[in-house]
């Protein structure tokens, strides 16, 4: 079988749309769907055979005989409108703000540090010793326990059932990157793992890293307007003054006095400018 790979904005699954890395595909005609675990599709040319042994997926494979079903359509469509819905209701309610994250990721970064090899890896992306001990970044094991009071609905953070105590969940150990909100809060982040691919995965617990409006974290850094214009000089300060130190695309707003710089998610790396998406 062919490697099975996540979907996501690119690659959604063919069966239920979903984007969120939650269902599988591959080359060789197999789909493992989250969104039909325990049924069949109504999508015509593929047909469930079984629940996959987790029970996290349903399998699907081709079935060139199988026809559209409408009726089943519309209804799984008005059934995952309203699930979109009361997803959105429970994060407005429960998701923690930007500025709670804040000071829990920044007690976070106290109570594990940052390990040497970690550090020596920011440096040789071009972060000086000053920029690292600014920016709450932090090493992560796999289930760290973690001893502080910390609240359940920040993202990553998870239940050690046998302890009762929060653990971070994540797959390997690496370290966590933040973004950050306009206000310079840290707003979420990401872990950087070693692999050559996914390097960079948003943390999630009991709690996913959407914001309350049900949106991913961006960063945002409001700059000098000169800097947008061509001013190496002030583009240096503004760069100094921001909570990451590295290269920037420019989002116009209309004020005479700032530009603010815009980024998907964490600034990555100071040698490359992110790219705005939309």
């Amino acid at each position: 079988m062919n490697k099975l790979t996540p979907t996501n904005r690119l690659n959604p699954c063919p069966l239920c749309g979903d984007r969120s890395r939650d269902c599988r595909t591959s080359n060789d005609n197999l789909i493992l769907c989250h969104g039909y675990i325990e049924q069949d599709s109504p999508i015509s040319g593929w047909k469930w055979t079984k629940t996959s042994r987790n029970g996290v997926w349903g399998v699907h494979i081709l079935d060139d005989g199988k026809t559209f079903d409408r009726e089943q359509w519309e209804q799984d469509q008005l059934l995952r409108e309203q699930q979109k819905l009361d997803r959105l209701n429970f994060l407005s309610k429960n998701a923690l703000p930007a500025f709670e994250r804040d000071i829990y990721y920044r007690k976070l970064s106290k109570y594990l540090g940052l390990e040497d090899h970690h550090r020596k890896d920011l440096e040789k992306r071009g972060l000086s010793k000053d920029s690292i001990d600014s920016i709450p970044y932090f090493s992560v094991n796999q289930f760290s326990s973690i001893s502080i009071d910390i609240p359940h609905n920040l993202p990553g953070i998870g239940t050690d059932y046998s302890t009762g105590t929060p653990k971070l969940c994540v797959r390997e150990s690496g370290y966590f990157c933040p973004s950050f909100d306009i206000n310079g809060h840290v707003n979420g982040g990401q872990v950087r793992y070693k692999g050559d691919k996914n390097k960079y995965r948003w943390l999630k617990g009991v709690f996913s890293s959407h914001l309350p409006n049900g949106e991913l974290p961006i960063t945002l850094v409001r700059g000098n307007r000169e800097q947008a214009i061509g001013n190496s000089e002030a583009r240096e300060k503004t760069i100094a003054h921001c909570p990451l130190p590295v290269a920037f695309k420019t989002l116009p707003v209309a004020s005479k006095t700032s530009t603010i710089y815009l980024t998907e998610g964490i600034i990555q790396a100071p040698n490359r400018s992110p790219s705005i998406r939309h």
